[in-house]
């Protein structure tokens, strides 16, 4: 049989064999990861008073070696990652810096969801946000010059009467239709204007007309009225043989 004491007793799994045992009895765990995420500096991926908590990622690549495990072995990714295990990097990824993350997430342009793709903002496009809608300046309100839409390729689908990279001039179709429109309207009002003074001067005809005929009627019957008719007397017959 075992002996008594110590050496007699079942072995025991000392701080879940992750660590060791300190003369307070408490465990310091082992130092398992070092590298840039850590200030080149040895860390461990244990958690926990027995140090039974591994870290998210594995306790010798702590994070994805892209974020700090917390005391219960959960990670707080850099900017940049995402997952539980900062394991996935977000699109438009770059400017990298360990002590300060990642910079560029979504080339600036949009948010990172958990699954590591891109929410752009409201005038870029693309997987990474790296499309920008016309005319480029990034603002909302001057999307398409506010006369279209933009499409997923960053492309403006301008709306009816409007053309150009950005939907900024008016289309060559509306410019012709409003000068034929504007040349029609110029000749209606011509023709208006012409039938009026046309009948105007027919009447100022007519009326001279009718005045020419009224003076002459007056005429013709004052010289009626002073027409005066000769009765022949008997010497004048006689003298004619009458």
């Amino acid at each position: 049989g075992r002996g008594d004491g110590v050496a007699g007793r079942e072995l025991v799994n000392i701080c879940s064999g992750n660590g060791y045992c300190e003369e307070d009895a408490t465990c310091s765990c082992f130092l398992t990861d070092r590298g840039p995420h850590t200030n080149d500096t040895d860390v461990s991926g244990w958690r926990g008073e027995s140090c039974e908590i591994e870290c998210e990622g594995g306790a010798y690549q702590i994070c994805n070696r892209h974020g700090v495990c917390d005391d219960f072995g959960r990670c707080t990714c850099f900017k940049g990652y995402r997952n539980v295990s900062c394991g996935v990097p977000c699109r438009g990824l770059r400017d990298c810096d360990p002590a300060l993350g990642c910079q560029g997430v979504c080339n600036y342009a949009g948010e990172c969801d958990n699954l590591g793709a891109c929410l752009c903002y409201s005038s870029f496009r693309g997987q990474a946000c790296e499309l920008v809608c016309p005319p480029g300046d990034g603002i909302a309100a001057d999307i398409c010059s506010g006369r279209g839409t933009c499409d997923e390729n960053a492309i403006c689908r301008c709306n009816l009467g409007y053309e150009g990279y950005a939907c900024e001039r008016i289309a060559w179709w509306v410019i012709l239709l409003a000068v034929s429109l504007i040349l029609l309207l110029f000749a209606l009002v011509f023709h208006i204007v012409r039938r009026y003074l046309h009948s105007r001067l027919r009447k100022k005809r007519r009326a001279r007309r009718e005045r020419r005929k009224v003076r002459r009627t007056q005429a013709a019957v004052g010289r009626l009225k002073n027409y005066k008719i000769t009765v022949p007397d008997a010497v004048s017959l006689e003298a004619k043989g009458l």
